[in-house]
């Protein structure tokens, strides 16, 4: 849930979990106020099935850390960009060209990674990657052609092409009408 601010609220405590810690003692985190959560027993598999990482889905608490919600966030960004629900923990369907742009979809791929040693190392890592893609620059995760990279270029500079192609043809006017 975003709150009013734009900062990102959670809203179930009662399936999260301090990376590290076991089930003995109730973890720390959490509003205040608010009761340890039950049932969240070491390898109790808890979550919506399509966003869970899979060494979470598995129950493999050991191998759960920061990427498990890198794929989280790259499922909802797929989601966002397709549509379509990630359905019992299989990869999204395969994205058509209406999806949106390949490069962020490549972006969500990698956040999507069967293996956590394959997806972003953190959420940070994740974020700067949509911000390069938000800022018109490359993004790691999908290699471009030269014409893509070409047309990038031009996009963002597309005020300077407009006024050097508006020269362009008033100068070839010119020439033709004297």
């Amino acid at each position: 849930m975003v709150g009013t601010f734009g900062e990102v609220l959670v809203m179930d405590w009662g399936v999260a979990k301090v990376v590290g810690e076991t089930s003995a003692r109730a973890p720390t985190t959490g509003p205040p106020g608010a009761s340890p959560p039950g049932g969240t027993a070491d390898g109790m598999v808890l979550g919506t099935p399509g966003y869970m990482a899979p060494e979470q889905a598995r129950g493999e608490v050991d191998r759960i850390d920061e990427r498990s919600d890198v794929h989280a966030l790259g499922a909802i960004l797929r989601f966002l960009l397709t549509g379509r629900e990630p359905g019992g923990g299989d990869r999204p369907a395969a994205p058509t060209p209406e999806d949106g742009p390949k490069a962020l979809l490549a972006v969500a791929d990698k956040a999507l990674a069967e293996e956590p040693d394959d997806r972003y190392s953190s959420v940070r890592e994740l974020a700067r990657e949509v911000e390069r893609y938000l800022a018109g620059r490359p993004v790691e995760a999908w290699p471009e052609s030269a014409l893509t990279r070409a047309r990038r270029f031009v996009w963002r500079h597309r005020v300077a092409f407009l006024l050097l192609a508006a020269y362009v043809v008033a100068r070839a006017l010119v020439l033709i009408l004297s």
